[in-house]
């Protein structure tokens, strides 16, 4: 069931008190819960430098995902203060529409949308208490590849952002980088695509890929600031709703060669990088409201926007034998804004 945004509502501020704001459930409990992101890539700069000379491949482009998801839990092992052990995952809907408007006539983008292969799947995350980690595996009544589990995320409730001690009205909190993360890739790598096709090469031909910074995840290696404040706590029809304001003020410098080279292997491309940074700001305010009576997310929405910086150096084969070599650069310099609105049910 699809709770509704409460924006329009008028809802009373209640006196100041301390609040405990937990996530807790019972076994054959159940949480809905239905996404919409839209991640925009303005590229201001896109140039391929090959051989030392310089083409632009993509400036002055923009590149827009939207990615809608519907998730249904249910908790069928908890703790006794009802923290999750064992979740059933019923991934209902999972789909992108990509678009990439403003590129140069030779240049293709490989860029594909659709339904995601783990769309109708079930699958079953069973927590060991002992090792404190999380494994995943396809429920009874469904199949897929191993490799789809491999980056799966089993807990997309909010509950690691959520304050450790009570706390009152105008108090904040430290928010670890993973709420970055469960915002922007909630259930972690949930879409996966059939390989794109790339098309046949004239002969003589040489293929290369650019690199992506969209294909660059590392969300949690992002610092500065990221913090939580109880804004206040409303009342509306006999629920008590916790309004938290997640500011955000981050950035991270990467050192991208390990993707980069598993990406050309994956490829079956024997690629030779020699330099691959990417440095990224991101900023902007998220809201959520929390339900204190059930102890439960209500809804998130908010807009983060920053810049993106990649620079690559690599070098690769050429010729009938590969005997020739391509001594390649690329440089891309872009703003990224990310917007997101989720809510949660039964």
């Amino acid at each position: 069931m699809k709770v509704a945004f409460l924006a329009s509502v008028a809802l009373a501020t209640l006196p100041l008190a301390s609040e405990s704001i937990r996530f807790s459930v019972a076994v054959d409990d159940v949480l809905s819960s239905e996404w919409d992101i839209e991640s925009v890539r303005s590229v201001q700069t896109a140039e391929l430098i090959l051989m030392g000379d310089s083409q632009d491949v993509g400036s002055d482009s923009t590149a827009t995902l939207v990615t809608h998801m519907e998730f249904v839990d249910s908790f069928t092992k908890v703790t006794g203060n009802g923290a999750p052990l064992a979740i059933s995952r019923a991934f209902e809907t999972l789909g992108t529409d990509k678009a990439r408007e403003g590129l140069s006539e030779d240049v293709t983008s490989l860029e594909n949308g659709g339904e995601s292969l783990l769309m109708g799947a079930t699958v079953d995350f069973t927590f060991d208490s002992e090792a404190e980690t999380w494994s995943a595996a396809f429920s009874d009544d469904s199949s897929g590849e191993d490799e789809w589990l491999d980056d799966l995320a089993p807990r997309i409730d909010l509950a690691s952002v959520l304050p450790e001690e009570e706390v009152e009205v105008g108090d904040s909190w430290d928010v670890p980088a993973s709420l970055l993360a469960d915002v922007l890739r909630p259930g972690g790598e949930v879409i996966v695509l059939n390989e794109p096709d790339a098309g046949n090469l004239p002969e003589g031909g040489v293929q290369i890929t650019l690199p992506s910074s969209g294909s660059i995840d590392r969300l949690d290696e992002f610092e500065g600031e990221l913090t939580a404040t109880l804004e206040e706590v409303l009342e509306e029809e006999g629920q008590r709703l916790a309004k938290i304001v997640f500011e955000v003020d981050v950035s991270a410098d990467l050192d991208i060669v390990e993707e980069l080279e598993a990406e050309a292997d994956e490829r079956g491309s024997e690629e030779d990088y020699t330099d691959g940074t990417l440095n990224r700001t991101l900023e902007g305010q998220l809201t959520v409201l929390w339900n204190l009576k059930t102890n439960r997310p209500v809804s998130i929405s908010g807009e983060l926007s920053g810049t993106s910086e990649l620079r690559v150096e690599w070098s690769m084969g050429a010729g009938d034998s590969g005997d020739f070599t391509l001594e390649l650069g690329f440089v891309e310099d872009s703003e990224v804004t990310h917007s997101i609105e989720a809510t949660f049910g039964d």
